[in-house]
């Protein structure tokens, strides 16, 4: 084979690394352009970008601290509570997506359908009751969430349980337990219109729908109107005007 020959093989070769190492470069970008929808993804899935998820982890965890969802107990803390309370301890699982515009999203969940269940506990938000069963039994039982394993691997945490001190994804009680807060919330929201007009929220007879009403001043006096209305789904919202005659 002439010398010549194995010139032009060699040069094909390095041609063909350079266009390899192209397409290398390229794929996260065609990653991102596929991501049209939210993705969920599975633990082996996180696990081969382990590092990647080391931040979105970190800012579940550290939210759940900061709006006190969870205390984190140590071994000892752990026996005394099993020595002077009733207490259930469910497993606590990651729900990892990513979103349309590439951002990793990490969810830090317990495992409610693990969870001894009451039947006559009011879970559901859409009900009418206004007392969860949570609080009603909050002094005689305690649950306690097992963090995955993967808040470990990427050394979020350490060897603890998770003490739940307030609505949590995954648990039965949640939905309603959030459900209470916000109809408190919501009826102590007032705020001014464009022109300094007085406006609220006021409950309707549909637990999940809000008025929106403005304070209407004339000669005979003043009265609340409904200027529009609110449907309120967990963290979503949809806002509809009045509709006039």
């Amino acid at each position: 084979m002439s010398g010549e020959t194995l010139k032009n093989i060699d040069d094909e070769v390095q041609r063909l690394e350079g266009a390899l190492r192209g397409v290398a470069k390229l794929e996260p970008t065609v990653k991102e352009q596929e991501t049209l929808v939210t993705k969920t993804l599975t633990l082996d899935e996180v696990r081969k970008e382990l590092a990647e998820w080391n931040d979105p982890i970190k800012a579940e965890y550290d939210s759940l601290l900061k709006h006190k969802a969870i205390e984190p107990i140590n071994r000892e803390q752990y026996q005394e509570l099993q020595r002077t309370h009733d207490i259930e301890v469910i497993p606590g699982k990651l729900v990892a997506t990513i979103k349309p515009s590439f951002k990793r999203k990490a969810r830090l969940v317990a495992c409610g359908n693990q969870a001894i269940t009451n039947e006559d506990a009011e879970v559901a938000a859409g009900r009418l009751c206004t007392v969860s069963a949570k609080s009603l039994v909050s002094k005689l039982k305690l649950t306690l969430v097992t963090p995955p394993a993967i808040t470990k691997e990427v050394q979020v945490c350490g060897q603890e349980w998770w003490l739940v001190k307030g609505a949590r994804h995954g648990l039965l009680e949640s939905p309603r337990d959030w459900a209470t807060y916000r109809d408190a919330t919501c009826k102590t929201i007032s705020w001014k219109g464009e022109a300094g007009q007085q406006r609220r929220m006021s409950p309707t007879p549909e637990p999940h729908v809000w008025s929106l009403e403005e304070l209407e001043k004339n000669s005979k006096g003043e009265k609340w109107v409904v200027i529009g209305n609110m449907g309120v789904y967990v963290d979503d919202l949809l806002l509809g005007p009045r509709q006039h005659p």
